[in-house]
């Protein structure tokens, strides 16, 4: 899981995550800008960015630059619902950048938990396994700085046992 903050952050990761042949989706498209560039990356016609408002999704529908890929009203927590639309997704952009405060982290954990659980099988195939959640969100990147995982911690333990022999 990578945390971006920001538009230009946000997109400046399509190159190093997305490959030709990927499956692209976006959670929170918008207009559909990032989604179109997360599908030129891929190369394909397997990306497709979704959001919960009609309006936004006609919009990107619209828009010609935009016919490498498609848009779908749906929304985010419905697993069902996100693998059929693909199964085999392997790249997740999920732009919460509105969800904030105490709530808004416990919320983004949980919903980037239920992807990873939903596409780590990899679908149908096993090649598509998910490789990568990009999420933008302030207070999940602010939150991760200050994380530490056990095992870091006992590293460092085990390091100065070590230096103390």
């Amino acid at each position: 899981v990578v945390c971006a903050v920001g538009v230009t952050d946000y997109r400046s990761t399509i190159p190093l995550v997305v490959e030709e042949g990927d499956h692209v989706l976006e959670i929170g498209c918008h207009f559909g800008k990032s989604t179109g560039l997360l599908a030129e990356a891929a190369k394909n016609e397997h990306t497709v960015g979704i959001d919960v408002g009609k309006v936004c999704i006609d919009r990107a529908r619209q828009n010609v630059k935009y016919q490498n890929c498609r848009f779908e009203v749906a929304d985010a927590w419905d697993t069902a619902e996100l693998l059929r639309l693909d199964p085999a997704f392997n790249a997740i952009y999920l732009d919460v950048g509105g969800i904030s405060g105490s709530d808004g982290i416990f919320e983004a954990l949980t919903l980037v938990r239920q992807l990873i659980c939903a596409f780590s099988s990899g679908g149908t195939s096993q090649k598509s396994a998910l490789k990568c959640i990009v999420v933008k969100s302030r207070c999940l990147r602010d939150h991760a700085t200050i994380w530490h995982h056990s095992d870091d911690i006992l590293r460092v333990a085990v390091d100065r046992s070590a230096m103390k022999k």
